[in-house]
């Protein structure tokens, strides 16, 4: 894996290029932070695409121990716990991008460790794609609390108890 600064991509500038020949170290991981209380799933998505097919998994992984170095990936390391992830078959002609998505429950996560944002391609059907990435986007779902719900209920109570008495 290497970074492409003449891409092709939606934007010009620095990406990401997984080679098909070394499924095993084509990962891609960066700690993106601990999980609130009101967290209930993140979303993600990456622009890929440039003569690439085969199997692309994101996935979410939490560690209060694990530490990387080069070539070392969170997945499947010492201390660490898969919290979810989404695989999926990808298929993209040279020259073509798209944006491949996840939705993935941080329900499990807790509240205190580091969470890692991972991306692994596998190898190609034949061995010779390059997988470009670029444009990673997250958002994050809030699960309101149980005094939202009460909020929001005495609302609507207050308000029916005024269309009742007109």
């Amino acid at each position: 894996m290497f970074q492409d600064t003449n891409p092709v991509s939606p934007q010009t500038g620095t990406t990401v290029v997984w080679s098909g020949n070394a499924s095993a170290k084509n990962f891609l991981y960066q700690v993106i932070g601990t999980k609130e209380a009101a967290y209930g799933t993140i979303d993600i998505s990456i622009v890929v695409g440039d003569n690439a097919s085969g199997s692309f998994t994101i996935g979410i992984y939490q560690s209060a121990t694990f530490t990387g170095a080069d070539e070392t990936d969170v997945a499947g390391a010492s201390g660490v716990t898969l919290i979810d992830s989404e695989f999926q078959n990808i298929s993209y002609a040279l020259g073509v991008v798209g944006t491949e998505t996840a939705t993935l429950s941080l329900a499990t996560a807790n509240l205190t460790d580091p969470i890692f944002l991972r991306f692994h391609y596998g190898e190609d059907s034949v061995g010779e794609g390059w997988l470009k990435g670029d444009n990673i986007t997250m958002n994050v779902a809030v699960i309101p609390e149980p005094s939202t719900y009460a909020a929001i209920f005495g609302v609507v109570a207050l308000c029916a108890a005024a269309y009742r008495r007109r």
